[in-house]
């Protein structure tokens, strides 16, 4: 089946309509990875929640105010945890409450920073499956300009047989007539063979760039959203670091079987 070089056109030109609307590139997250009883790792990056195009924006803002609520809570209740911890005295409950507030706030951000990406992921995933059945597409497209190509080289060899056969013979006006004719044969099929062999190309490297590029963003916001499971942990883990130091210092101060009791007040 022989494919006109205009579909071939039509149907690169329908492609790179489809590549249009992508998400927003995503910051890959920071390292929040810390030694246990350290202050809490630091929020991960951010996505910028005023890029255009976003189409989670009020998603990426939702998060981004409760990242800054956190932060300053954390900032304050860190500083103040710290303080009576260098005391060495028993403030386990004032620690607790402390940290139990936090973690309210610090889970309100961690569940909208979390919908976020999964979202992206979402929309990403199902994205790279439409594209991969385009390319499945153009795959199929691109087997029959090949199938063309090799039907214009045989049509090529076929007309310089003739013409060889009637170059070959005694030449009258008709033969003559013939030949030029041949001739142009030979030269639209050779515009064809050309025309389609170009087109062959541009397929070839359109296929190649949509398949390294396919999932670059997907496998991005999953590692994003990977990150912001990791940073939970990682904050929550120190969390536990400073309740237990708090109770430590709390058992420190218990008395032991050793301890003298009272003496009686009788003689």
């Amino acid at each position: 089946m022989k494919v006109p070089i205009s579909a071939v056109i039509a149907f690169i030109l329908s492609i790179g309509m489809s590549l249009r609307g992508q998400p927003p590139a995503p910051v890959p997250a920071q390292e929040t990875k810390q030694a246990v009883g350290a202050t809490p790792a630091a929020t991960p990056t951010e996505q910028d929640s005023g890029l255009e195009g976003d189409l989670f924006a009020p998603l990426r803002e939702s998060a981004d105010q409760f990242k800054a609520e956190y932060e300053d809570l954390r900032d304050s209740s860190m500083k103040e945890i710290d303080r009576v911890l260098l005391t060495k005295r028993c403030v386990n409950l004032r620690v607790d409450g402390l940290l139990d507030r936090l973690i309210i706030v610090e889970d309100k951000y961690y569940l909208a920073e979390k919908r976020y990406w999964q979202d992206w992921n979402e929309k990403e995933t199902k994205r790279v499956d439409s594209q991969t059945k385009e390319i499945t597409s153009m795959e199929e497209f691109q087997a029959r300009v090949a199938d063309q190509i090799e039907d214009e080289k045989k049509n090529q060899e076929v007309l310089a047989q003739d013409k060889a056969t009637l170059e070959n013979s005694k030449r009258t006006e008709e033969i003559k007539a013939q030949i030029d004719g041949l001739i142009k044969d030979v030269q639209d099929s050779q515009a064809r063979l050309t025309a389609a062999q170009s087109k062959f190309n541009e397929l070839t490297v359109s296929i190649t760039n949509m398949r390294a590029s396919l999932t670059a963003r997907l496998v991005s916001i999953r590692q994003n959203l990977l990150a912001v499971e990791a940073w939970h942990a990682d904050t929550v883990a120190n969390f536990d670091s400073k309740r237990t130091a708090a109770q430590e210092i709390c058992m420190m101060k218990q008395p032991s079987s050793s301890t003298p009791l009272p003496k009686s007040g009788g003689k």
